[in-house]
């Protein structure tokens, strides 16, 4: 194929495409047809060459010049559209979604204009179901239900909302209906989860690119759907590349860790293991990709250090039994699913080394709040003088917020914790009472961990002092918005 033709192609998949954001992952697993028509022509008649796309480079931006592609990964529109031709013939590249049967997915992501694709939480680990969210309503019901959960994931599912809220106006709206709309959204979806601060975020952020684009372009419906199409896809994408981030900082550190062990311990080195407990989940499945917790275990796995995982049940839903032990188990990480109270035990037997979790949300001075629940596993810790780390994306940092206490802890119904849900004998899902009918129960969803207790804040930019001098030391004034 000559270069005329391989250009026409590359033309054509650009204009069929137009603005809009694509990772290897979702080209592989949903291939909008006009692109995916064009890159396989390129691909078909490329068996030979060699192309070489920056390992880095996880996301392919799919923009409408060549300039933007240049300036965004590096390559040229050619090298680029290659590239993704490449990875039609191969494997997407590490970091684009995970593996499952029939495909790599992330947790959201566009499936065409008027339809966001979610893995529905609510089924795992005996189910994995795909569900289409097609509205605001039914995007606020997807968040406040929990069918997909974690500071990073509720955050991005709230862009999107925010996408789809105006997905519903007619095509003749006004700049003030377009405005008016996005604030119900904002209001709607901000009131569906009140903890975690990415839901915040997300939503203000969409809110802030759509205004951008109103004014220049006439106010536009057009504009602005773009406008917040491409915001959400960002942010999805910022957060999947901020856990991978965090992966490789949280590795360098569970490297260490088990340097020390294997210089102090009489243990042979074949039998050298670190020992890591977590709480809750926060692995992919809690944001885009990767993780934030389990993100320094999955990189350290696949350098080849010896992992293993407490995985705590986390009641009341059981985020660590259903959703971290599936995770680690299609990753091939050795993990043990623990009751909740074990976990102090285990650090005084010494049977923990150190102790990962994730946050929904962190105070400007280091104050933690997470799953309810990692409080006490952050007392165990310290009485046991073992390392407790906190991982997080710095979109999870509250700048505004300076006291842990002040944070909102939603309180969930009590049906939670007086049932319990799983999978019987004969196949199928059932829900049982524990309680007494009559009982009344308490349901608390997060609890908040000062900073005091807290090793260390392992971020996107590496390892920071839980206190307001060392997150200044990573993140500048412009960066704290």
């Amino acid at each position: 194929m000559d270069a005329f033709d391989v250009d026409a192609a590359m033309q054509g998949a650009l204009g069929a495409v137009g603005q809009l954001r694509l990772s290897a992952a979702w080209v592989l697993r949903r291939r909008h047809h006009a692109f995916q028509n064009a890159v396989r022509i390129v691909a078909s008649k490329l068996p030979a060459v060699e192309l070489s796309p920056r390992p880095c480079a996880e996301t392919w931006f799919v923009p409408s010049s060549a300039g933007a592609i240049q300036s965004c990964l590096g390559l040229s529109l050619r090298e680029s559209v290659l590239g993704v031709a490449r990875i039609l013939q191969h494997e997407p590249v590490s970091g684009c979604g995970r593996s499952y049967e029939s495909g790599r997915y992330r947790t959201i992501w566009l499936k065409d204009p008027d339809v966001v694709q979610i893995i529905d939480q609510r089924h795992l680990p005996h189910e994995f179901v795909i569900e289409d969210v097609r509205s605001l309503d039914e995007m606020s019901i997807v968040i406040k239900d929990m069918h997909v959960r974690g500071a990073g994931l509720i955050g991005c599912a709230a862009a999107y909302g925010m996408y789809l809220s105006l997905r519903e106006l007619s095509k003749t709206s006004s700049a003030k209906e377009v405005r008016e709309r996005l604030e119900h959204a904002s209001q709607q979806l901000r009131a569906t989860r009140p903890t975690a601060v990415n839901l915040r975020v997300g939503v203000e952020k969409v809110a802030k690119a759509v205004e951008s684009v109103l004014e220049p372009n006439g106010g536009s419906l057009e504009a602005a759907l773009g406008a917040a199409r491409k915001e959400a896809a960002r942010i999805t994408d910022e957060d999947a590349d901020f856990c991978r981030r965090i992966g490789e900082a949280g590795a360098d550190l569970l490297q260490q860790l088990y340097e020390r062990k294997k210089a102090s311990a009489s243990t042979p080195e074949d039998k050298l293991t670190i020992n890591v407990l977590t709480h809750c989940n926060a692995g992919w499945l809690a944001f885009a990709d990767w993780g934030s917790a389990l993100s320094p275990v999955y990189a350290a796995f696949d350098k080849g250090l010896p992992i293993h995982v407490w995985v705590d049940e986390t009641r009341p839903r059981n985020q660590g039994a259903s959703l971290t032990a599936w995770e680690l188990a299609k990753h091939g990480v050795r993990h043990t699913v623990i009751a909740d109270n074990a976990g102090g035990h285990l650090m005084r037997t010494g049977l923990v080394d150190v102790v990962i979790t994730g946050a929904d949300r962190v105070s400007s001075c280091g104050d933690a709040c997470n799953k309810i629940g990692t409080y006490l596993k952050a007392l165990a810790a310290k009485d046991n003088n073992l390392p407790f780390y906190v991982a997080l994306p710095s979109s999870t940092i509250d700048w505004r917020l300076k006291d842990g206490a002040d944070i909102p802890i939603e309180q969930r119904g009590d049906e939670e914790v007086k049932y319990a849900e799983g999978l019987c004998e004969d196949g199928k899902r059932r829900k049982v009472l524990l309680t007494p009918a009559n009982s009344s129960a308490g349901n608390w969803a997060f609890d908040v961990t000062p900073s005091r207790l807290v090793t260390g804040l392992l971020t996107e930019r590496g390892l920071s002092e839980a206190s307001e001098k060392g997150l200044a030391a990573l993140f500048s004034e412009a960066d704290r918005t």
